[in-house]
């Protein structure tokens, strides 16, 4: 989808978390490009092209 970062186990290619939805407010996202997962915090950075921001979700999933 063009608002939301799915999230999957790669051992079974299962669904495991959506992040975001589309939109402009806080946890929203607008065609997310790209993804960094901090491995030690487990934060997920999203670089969210359409809204031109960097989107944060703590210890992925939740937004600071």
């Amino acid at each position: 989808m063009a608002g939301e970062v799915q999230m999957f186990r790669l051992a079974d290619k299962k669904q495991v978390k959506v992040l975001g939805a589309l939109g402009t407010g806080d946890g929203q996202l607008r065609y997310p490009l790209d993804v960094v997962v901090d491995t030690v915090t487990k934060d997920v950075f999203v670089a969210d092209n359409g809204n031109r921001r960097i989107t944060v979700f703590r210890a992925g999933g939740v937004l600071p």
